[in-house]
């Protein structure tokens, strides 16, 4: 905003037209004119902001109304500034360059993985900031070990015993507690130590832990399924189910609460005693939703015979585009998008608010790659390639990504 400011004041100064009539007078022998002085500025500038939108945005709000003033091509004039603009990311200070050049990547040993279930090396984060990072290990049967590693000091500690591999897990409302969803149950546990409370049974195999309700409740969400086991944080020790499918962000509103589901494309209204109250509000399809204050994040998607599945079944897959969108929960519409190839879906958002997506190789395979796209213009600020092809991919801290693999460790991705 203050690199699009200063071009105001040039122009409303009338600085704009005394440095553009001296520069008509310098460049007119030159093929082009005027247009030259564009990629000049941009130049420039670019070395300056170190950011394509902000060079393209404030030398076109100076060169573009000079430029139609003398009567050039306003198409002409548009594709200079565009082709000058994209300078802003390859001359230093660049945004994508500075980023991309603090990757470091780095293995940390684990005890000894096994896992004979088939359901994946699991890999989860609590959220809020916290540097650390839960998996579970030596999975023999149903049986597995929780544990943690510490992000800052490479540390890893072996906890208790838990039925089926990791899920995922979120903190409770007053984060003095922690919810920890495996392949067989859900568990309660202490934030700091991990002591967990009795296996609170669910649904085999759900894949996600949604809190909504003010926090006072959590929804276990599962793709493909159209009833929803929740947990109240007032009587954990057992769930209730509710029709809502494949819920992703939860929304207060009021003495109510929506249960938003990109998955389905729908969103339903609860009160908050669970029960339905019969309102209902579209929304697009899309996977990995993940909420940044007003904002949601995910990948557009659509329901089609999946490339991964063979014969072909009539029944729907959701499967992702090529295009991460900008959701707005005020406004209930898509603010802006922007189309990166081979994306999977996210990953999570940094300490910073960038946002953190897993692309590359084909949708029947792991991603190979993440990428780190400015949450406001979703301009990619850097792309860094995966050593090794991971099993399960997630955020570990501010600035910390990790991904599990076949092997006994854990690789960590760390950024500034």
């Amino acid at each position: 905003p203050l690199f699009m400011f200063m071009a105001d004041v040039l122009s409303v100064s009338g600085l704009s037209n005394r440095i553009y009539n001296g520069l008509a007078k310098l460049v007119a022998p030159l093929p082009g004119g005027l247009l030259q002085t564009n990629i000049a500025g941009c130049a420039i500038f670019a070395s300056v902001s170190g950011s394509s939108i902000a060079t393209a945005a404030s030398i076109g709000g100076v060169a573009l109304p000079q430029l139609t003033g003398r009567n050039y091509n306003r198409a002409l004039a548009a594709g200079s500034l565009a082709a000058g603009g994209t300078l802003g990311i390859l001359i230093p200070p660049s945004f994508p360059m500075i980023i991309y050049g603090t990757f470091t990547e780095t293995s940390v040993p684990v005890p000894e993985l096994t896992n004979p279930l088939g359901y994946g090396p699991a890999i989860a984060h609590e959220g809020r900031d916290v540097s650390r990072v839960l998996f579970t290990i030596e999975t023999r049967a149903a049986v597995a070990r929780l544990a943690y590693l510490e992000t800052t000091t490479r540390r890893v500690f072996v906890g208790p015993r838990v039925l089926g591999d990791l899920r995922a897990a979120c903190l409770s409302r007053d984060g003095q507690h922690l919810w920890i969803l495996c392949s067989f149950g859900l568990y309660r546990g202490n934030a700091v130590n991990l002591t967990l409370s009795p296996r609170i049974k669910v649904p085999k195999y759900m894949h996600d832990l949604v809190p909504f309700a003010a926090g006072t409740a959590i929804a276990i969400s599962q793709p493909q399924r159209t009833r929803t086991p929740v947990v109240l944080e007032s009587s954990a020790e057992k769930t209730i189910t509710i029709t809502a499918p494949t819920p992703n962000i939860g929304l207060d509103s009021g003495e109510t609460s929506w249960l938003l589901s990109f998955w389905a494309g729908e969103a339903r209204e609860f009160d908050r005693v669970m029960k339905p109250t019969g309102k209902r509000r579209g929304l697009p399809r899309g996977v990995g939703a993940r909420r940044r204050g007003g904002d949601v994040y995910f990948v557009a998607a659509v329901r089609r015979q999946h490339p991964g599945v063979s014969p072909e079944h009539p029944a729907p897959w959701v499967v992702p585009e090529d295009e991460v969108c900008v959701f707005s929960l005020a406004e209930w519409r898509i603010l802006r998008s922007r189309r990166i190839a081979a994306l999977h879906g996210t990953i999570g958002i940094d300490a910073r608010g960038r946002v953190l997506l897993a692309a590359g190789g084909k949708l029947t395979d792991r991603p190979t790659a993440m990428v780190v796209i400015d949450p406001e213009s979703l301009e990619v600020l850097g792309t860094h390639e995966f050593r090794e092809r991971p099993e399960g991919i997630s955020l570990a801290g501010p600035a910390a990504v990790a991904y599990r693999l076949r092997a006994p460790r854990i690789n960590l991705v760390e950024w500034s």
